[in-house]
């Protein structure tokens, strides 16, 4: 009598599609580990890259960009005789006389070196950057990984890429005719109006005539 009721449950339909459902979970749990030693071997690729940049203790970093370039200005002593490398990689990296002093930046973008340039002003190192991708548009940090607290934004030189679309759009970096329109009649005639949107316009531009040009470098 056992031996019948084991052999009818082995042919009944319901049986055999519990026996493949138990079938396919074990399936299905085989394949999770290799999901997550691919995830794992992502997460150690991305750690790797965030290893790479080091700012030295002493040294600060400022930086402020453009669509096109990277502003980049180094402060920190013994800059003298200071050996600099820049790959199209957008690897950074200043070798000083006192190896404690070496600094390695890996940049968020790749870089045009032949169009980059630099040059040392007193205890700064100043660097002008190409970005080799104009159309990416603004970088969302300097580095790649985490934040650095002596890499620091150049908040004076600083526009978002929204105002630098409006400045390049319009004549004296912003558009003086919808300015004169939104002075309203209390600023006199046309004349007077366009005077002053012009006056208000070109206080973005930073240029200073008068200032000594620095030794330059090409990268």
């Amino acid at each position: 009598m056992a031996a019948w009721l084991l052999l009818v449950a082995c042919s009944c339909p319901m049986a055999q599609e519990g026996a493949a459902a138990t079938e396919g979970a074990l399936a299905e749990g085989a394949g999770q580990p290799a999901a997550s030693s691919s995830d794992t071997a992502l997460a150690k690729r991305a750690s790797s890259r965030v290893s790479l940049t080091r700012v030295p203790p002493g040294t600060r970093v400022k930086w402020f960009q453009r669509k096109e370039t990277v502003w980049i200005e180094v402060e920190a002593t013994g800059l003298e005789g200071a050996a600099i490398d820049l790959t199209d990689e957008g690897m950074l990296t200043l070798v000083a006389k006192d190896p404690r002093q070496n600094m390695t930046l890996q940049l968020n973008g790749r870089i045009n070196t032949s169009r980059s340039r630099w040059w040392k002003s007193g205890r700064t190192m100043k660097f002008e950057l190409c970005k080799a991708n104009y159309g990416d548009g603004h970088w969302d940090r300097l580095c790649v990984g985490e934040k650095h607290p002596n890499i620091l934004i150049d908040w004076t030189s600083w526009i978002d890429e929204e105002e630098e679309n409006e400045i390049l759009s319009a004549p004296y970096g912003h558009d003086t005719h919808h300015m004169v329109g939104a002075m309203g009649g209390s600023w006199g005639s046309n004349v007077d109006r366009s005077i002053k949107a012009k006056e208000q316009a070109a206080r973005v531009d930073t240029y200073d005539p008068d200032e000594p040009e620095e030794e330059i470098t090409m990268g």
